[in-house]
């Protein structure tokens, strides 16, 4: 807060004066927040081109369906999958496609 009352401290004063209040962070106070990431809020994820990166976590936890955070693909990833498995191109096919600039 502008008058030098803190995040905590200003959602205490409210909250006890009966007004309904809580934190606002930013960014890197959410990322960095050590009960965010206990709880799975906030991971790390491993990306091929920016490296180890904070993320946010699945918020849904549920004991026998357990989930994982990935990072994005990245552009023509899944390329050879899509065209081959789906669009049964062969890999001489889709080799003339990128040669040529269409994909």
């Amino acid at each position: 807060m502008g008058d030098g009352v803190g995040t905590a401290s200003g959602t205490g004063i409210g909250c006890g004066s009966g007004v309904a209040s809580g934190a606002v962070l930013d960014s890197a106070e959410v990322l960095g927040d050590p009960h965010l990431r206990a709880r799975g809020m906030i991971v790390d994820v491993d990306h091929p081109g920016r490296g180890r990166s904070p993320m946010p976590g699945n918020p849904i936890h549920l004991s026998a369906s357990p989930t994982e955070v990935r990072p994005a693909p990245r552009l023509a990833e899944h390329n050879a999958e899509v065209y081959g498995a789906l669009l049964d191109i062969s890999a001489t096919e889709l080799a003339a496609l990128q040669r040529d600039g269409v994909i």
